[in-house]
């Protein structure tokens, strides 16, 4: 079985990087080494697509961005950001374009907005990252898993498009059957030119869970695959296995 799919990405920072530091943005500045350690673990694993561990913190942002893009070589990289809630004063506008900034400062022109579940902050982080000059926006979608799929999805629709945004993924999904409806579901809207998706390792072992996104992801058109929470480089390994 071979999946459609144009690039394979990478899997999780965030749960491998746990065990260092529990907040792993800051190890970009304490302990960059482990980090490009674990870029390279998955670009040796076979993956076109290094995302950036720069979900958490704007003020690691910068050297997560040089880190990974060293660590690239010819891959593309994608900067990673994920929703804001206010803190210490800021707000989510200075949040989010302090992140922005500190990422295309590294020289990331592509930025992946990732796991976001409000359409409202999606809003935000859109409208901030128009005033930068990004080559690309692509957005993450978390889906919550007790509620309905295309009711979850319909609201964001109207955001991407007042933004452009025509590259979608899902991720922080299991491969099974849901996943699948919800990845048909985007596949039938005109508006979306890509569609990728980086579902979570749901306490599967490499082999079986590179069996079941082989068998959800079966048919489908993607442009890149790889994986969220709990997936390794040895994860990746296997799903590459069913792009080759």
């Amino acid at each position: 079985m071979r999946l459609s799919v144009r690039k394979l990405a990478d899997g999780a920072y965030g749960t491998n990087l746990l065990r260092l530091s529990p907040t792993p943005d800051l190890l970009n500045l304490s302990d960059p080494q482990q980090v490009e350690a674990l870029h390279d673990a998955y670009a040796a694993a076979g993956s076109e697509i290094l995302r950036t561990n720069t979900f958490m913190l704007p003020e690691a942002a910068l050297e997560g961005g040089r880190i990974a893009l060293r660590a690239a070589r010819d891959r593309e990289v994608w900067g990673c950001v994920g929703p804001k809630q206010e803190q210490r004063g800021k707000d989510t506008n200075t949040l989010f374009l302090n992140h922005f900034r500190a990422l295309r400062q590294a020289g990331i022109t592509h930025l992946h907005l990732e796991t976001f579940f409000s359409p409202e902050s999606l809003e935000i982080a859109l409208s901030c990252a128009s005033s930068l000059d990004f080559s690309e926006v692509s957005v993450s979608l978390f889906l919550p898993p007790t509620t309905d799929t295309e009711s979850t999805i319909e609201p964001f629709l109207p955001v991407m498009l007042r933004h452009g945004i025509d590259h979608v993924s899902l991720n922080c999904v299991p491969p099974d059957s849901r996943l699948r409806a919800a990845l048909l579901h985007l596949l039938g809207n005109e508006q979306v030119e890509r569609l990728s998706v980086f579902p979570e390792a749901a306490g599967l072992p490499p082999r079986q869970w590179a069996l079941r996104m082989a068998e959800t992801l079966a048919g489908l058109p993607l442009y890149a695959v790889g994986g969220c929470c709990g997936t390794t480089p040895e994860h990746i390994r296997e799903l590459g296995k069913f792009l080759k």
